[in-house]
């Protein structure tokens, strides 16, 4: 018998075990050094008194989220994902205060570790501030003295000139003096108070009027044309005069003055205070209002505008921007992306610059406004120019839905934009290229689109007030546009649209549920059966048309739309409305249209409607007229 020795097999085995430890452990040294917590980032931020939007590059190993010591850090961007390079990004909050101010924005990565970023802000102290950016004196001229608020030494650009004099009354007053005005117009300066160790200055406007009566609000023209969030808000307005006033106020329900300081008499101008509050919008909507104080005797006058959203947020899209959506500058550059950041938060709503936007699939909107047309640097809704559109371009899908309800009497606005480029066969879309319910859908386009049913749209219970539909068409069954639910139209022109289907179901216009439309031309649409009208009245509930221009409108169900006041005669061809160039689009009105001073004005104004989809006046002579478009008199 042969022996063997189990050494060989005993060594190997030993070896064996030696290996897979040595491989275990560095195995368990690599994956240590994988997930080694670890933050990189700048350590502080030094920021100016009046503080803004700061970003904050940073890189982690494990997800991240931060918060802020204090309220005047507000975190926009307060998470995010490992191994990639990402930012914190925080609206800091102006610093009222002299003296510098700190606090500190802490990181942490899970349960593993976490460090701050100090945030220290620079205290006015550091600036030249004066109370006033412009003084006004009368013709005679004469004496004042502004302080100045800053720890630093400065000097003024400007010593005597023109009859205006400036010297620095020690470090915390300005003096200015002004001789009397012989030029027979109004005069106007700027000094400029410069610190004598860094950059930091203030410019002061001194204006002097060429008569003896002064009504003169105090401040710069951006500081008399205020924007606030949805919130109540107190306002005190500066004033300078030396006569009698009176006030006006515009939108006197959510506007209300709460002090009126009395003149005093005499020529020597005084310093008064006008105070107001806003009250809290409810109203879903952006509104504008004015505070203007006039002279009793005179036309001298001077305005304060007020401009208060629905909301507390926008988001800003742009064509090919890149941003984060929390201004012009760091716009989004997809309209869809806009819309799901806004999720269904009615306190947001969405600007988006004219261009194009091309849709990869249907826009869905929820609880926001939408406005369109903007150039890109406007900060209210009423700066737009409504002549300029957004637009959002579809494909093979319906274009958009928005079936969101805002509660009780809010309706959520479409505003300024062109839809347009959605073409596609499928029966599977229910509703249309696009499907509204309960929205304002205002000064829009809608043409060029191509679906199995309705076309031109599917519309639900809502406000629909200057607005085009032409050169859309229907293939198939049912209308070319539905109301429904108690939807109203004001001024719109639906002309140009086509029903290819054969069925004497297919009509251009359906209707249901007490409809009403005012103001309204329904003209050169075309239907596949010549025995079908442009109109048809589904149910027994009234559908009401005043001061409208239509052609074809009898209904072959056994309802009737009811008429106040229309032109239903009107050649269905070129020689009826007289539209501008309709073969290229353009409906405005010639001259000599039909359309002129025939609609209503009651309506135009119960809505509160003052321009029409181009922004031109929407009553340019004495009577609105009908259709989307107004002639304006020159």
């Amino acid at each position: 018998m042969k022996i063997q020795s189990k050494f060989p097999h005993l060594f190997t085995k030993g070896l064996l075990f030696l290996f897979v430890t040595a491989l275990f452990i560095s195995c368990d040294d690599a994956l240590e050094g994988k997930i080694n917590p670890h933050i990189d980032m700048q350590e502080e931020i030094i920021i100016n008194p009046e503080g803004g939007r700061e970003v904050i590059d940073l890189r982690s190993s494990y997800p991240w989220f931060a918060e802020a010591s204090d309220s005047w850090i507000q975190l926009t961007r307060y998470r995010g994902q490992m191994q990639l390079p990402d930012s914190i990004v925080t609206l800091i909050a102006e610093n009222p205060e002299m003296e510098p101010r700190e606090g500190w924005i802490e990181v942490r990565l899970m349960d593993q570790m976490s460090t701050r970023i100090i945030v220290r802000q620079e205290g006015r102290g550091s600036l030249i501030t004066l109370p006033k950016s412009v003084v006004y004196f009368n013709i005679n001229g004469g004496e004042a003295v502004l302080p100045v608020l800053t720890d630093l030494e400065w000097d003024t650009d400007i010593e005597e000139k023109d009859g205006f004099t400036f010297e620095a009354a020690g470090k915390n007053s300005l003096k200015v003096k002004v001789a009397r005005n012989t030029t027979g117009a109004e005069r106007e300066i700027v000094v400029t108070l410069k610190a004598k160790d860094s950059d930091r200055q203030a410019k002061l406007t001194v204006i002097q009027s060429n008569q003896e009566k002064m009504m003169n609000i105090t401040l710069a023209p951006e500081e008399k044309d205020v924007l606030f969030t949805r919130d109540a808000k107190s306002v005190e307005i500066p004033v300078i005069l030396n006569t009698e006033y009176e006030l006006e106020v515009s939108g006197q329900d959510w506007i209300t003055v709460t002090s009126v300081p009395q003149f005093g008499g005499g020529d020597i101008a005084e310093e008064i205070t006008i105070k107001a509050s806003v009250s809290n919008n409810t109203t879903g909507v952006e509104r504008t209002g004015y505070i203007r104080i006039k002279d009793k005797s005179s036309d001298i006058s001077d305005i304060y505008y007020i401009s208060q959203m629905p909301g507390t947020r926008r988001i800003y899209v742009k064509p090919g921007a890149v941003g984060d959506g929390t201004s012009w500058e760091n716009a989004y550059g997809d309209i869809q992306v806009a819309a799901s950041a806004c999720g269904n938060h009615s306190n947001i709503d969405i600007w988006v610059a004219e261009g194009e936007y091309q849709l990869k699939n249907s826009l869905v909107l929820n609880a926001v406004n939408v406005y369109g047309g903007f150039i890109g640097t406007e900060n209210k809704l009423k700066d737009r120019d409504q002549s300029r559109k957004s637009t959002i371009k579809g494909g093979d899908f319906f274009l958009m839905r928005s079936e969101t309800e805002g509660p009780g009497d809010i309706y959520y606005y479409f505003d300024g934009f062109v839809l347009t480029g959605t073409v596609t066969q499928s029966n599977s879309e229910w509703g249309g290229v696009l499907r509204i319910r309960k929205r304002v859908f205002s000064n829009n386009i809608v043409h060029g689109n191509s679906f199995y049913r309705a076309a031109c749209g599917y519309y639900d219970n809502c406000k629909i007030i200057n607005c085009l539909f032409y050169g859309n068409t229907t293939t198939e069954t049912s209308g070319g546009i539905y109301f429904l639910g108690k939807t109203s139209v004001y001024n719109s022109s639906i002309v140009n649209n086509e029903i290819r289907d054969q069925w004497n179901s297919a009509y251009v216009i359906r209707v249901a549920d007490n409809i009403k439309m005012y103001n309204t031309v329904v003209w050169g649409n075309k239907c596949a059966n010549p025995k079908n009208p442009q109109f048809h009245v589904a149910d027994a509930t009234a559908c009401t048309l005043y001061n409208c221009v239509l052609v074809n409108i009898t209904s072959q169900s056994n309802y009737s739309p009811i008429v106040n006041n229309c032109i239903t005669n009107l050649a269905n061809d070129n020689t009826g409305p007289l539209f501008v160039a309709p073969t290229d689009g353009d409906y405005r009105l010639q001259s000599t249209s039909p359309l002129i001073n025939k609609g209503d004005n009651a309506i135009i104004e119960t809505i509160g409607v003052n321009k029409d989809i181009i922004g031109g006046m929407r009553i340019s002579d004495n009577t609105v007229d009908v259709g989307a478009y107004e002639y304006q008199v020159k």
